[in-house]
């Protein structure tokens, strides 16, 4: 068992310190303030499920919606969906850094920036799109990680459906998907 768990660590260091120190920063702070306006806003728009609202696709709606029937109006409960995305943003920055060669400094340095910017501090806290946003930003930069090294049709099809999933969350993908032809 301890021979496991030091593989692990010596492994994955380079993704464990900033995911710890992640789930420290955020868990300390997750309650700490009430609701901001919009979370409110997206909250009711999934008692009240549409395709699509004006200001925003359905997918956060829909995150609601699963949100509040497990913790009713439990603010960490709630905020715990953003924190998940967050989390699986920075798995998938390792998993990129490792793709393209690097070993755990690489992963720790891109972890950490990921981390510490305040911008990506403060969307992984709050119930906003913006969030799901930057994981299918992030899911669609690895599929195209993944397409240019090794050309295969499942790549293509799990691509696809990001993109559609995308589309949902918040029509910002458009620009990226527009840019990707020039960029690859």
């Amino acid at each position: 068992m301890k021979r496991r768990i030091y593989n692990l660590w010596a492994g994955y260091w380079g993704l464990i310190i900033p995911l710890g120190l992640k789930l420290v920063l955020h868990l300390f702070s997750i309650g700490r303030y009430g609701f901001h306006r919009d979370e409110f806003l997206y909250l009711v728009q999934g008692e009240h499920l549409q395709w699509g609202y004006l200001e925003v696709p359905p997918f956060i709606a829909l995150v609601g919606r699963t949100a509040t029937a497990i913790f009713g109006t439990s603010l960490v409960g709630i905020r715990l969906f953003p924190l998940a995305a967050s989390i699986t943003v920075l798995w998938l920055i390792d998993r990129m850094v490792r793709r393209m060669g690097g070993g755990n400094q690489a992963a720790l340095i891109a972890g950490l920036a990921f981390v510490l910017s305040p911008v990506f501090l403060r969307t992984g806290l709050l119930f906003q799109p913006v969030v799901f946003d930057q994981l299918c930003w992030t899911l669609v930069a690895w599929w195209v990680l993944c397409l240019g090294q090794e050309e295969s049709r499942k790549i293509w099809i799990c691509l696809g459906v990001t993109i559609g999933v995308a589309v949902l969350v918040k029509y910002t993908i458009a620009f990226y998907v527009l840019a990707l032809p020039v960029s690859y």
